[in-house]
């Protein structure tokens, strides 16, 4: 009697254990797809330059190519992209995430100055 209860026990754990990995197996498989859809459109609205471009990115800063991608597949959703992005248009969007803003520097002899600090310092 208790050689088939401890069978039986054995069996439906066997089964819920085989079950969370056929759904772990499902899992990784739609983040597959879904990794590889993600890529194919992004490599559709890029350049061969801005995808080389994104590829470094990736290599360097994994969060901000990511937030860059997310960028371009919020672009692409809402319909927002009408020809192909290049290399300058994600340089563009890399400073914009990383809050940079263009500056112009002056060199003289008492050194280099942003242009801001430049003008504040002869008025």
């Amino acid at each position: 009697m208790e050689d088939k209860e401890l069978e039986r026990i054995m069996r439906r754990k066997m089964l819920e254990y085989m079950r969370r990995i056929e759904q772990q197996r499902k899992l990784e498989e739609e983040k597959r797809r879904l990794r590889e859809r993600r890529e194919q459109i992004i490599r559709e609205v890029l350049t061969d330059n801005a995808y080389a471009y994104l590829s470094s990115l990736r290599e360097k800063s994994r969060d901000l190519s990511e937030q860059i991608e997310n960028v371009i597949l919020y672009l692409v959703i809402n319909g927002l992209i009408s020809r192909k992005l290049e290399k300058i248009d994600l340089m563009y969007i890399e400073r914009k995430l990383k809050g940079e803003t263009s500056k112009i520097y002056i060199k003289t002899k008492e050194g280099t100055f942003s242009f801001e600090d430049f003008l504040r310092r002869k008025n």
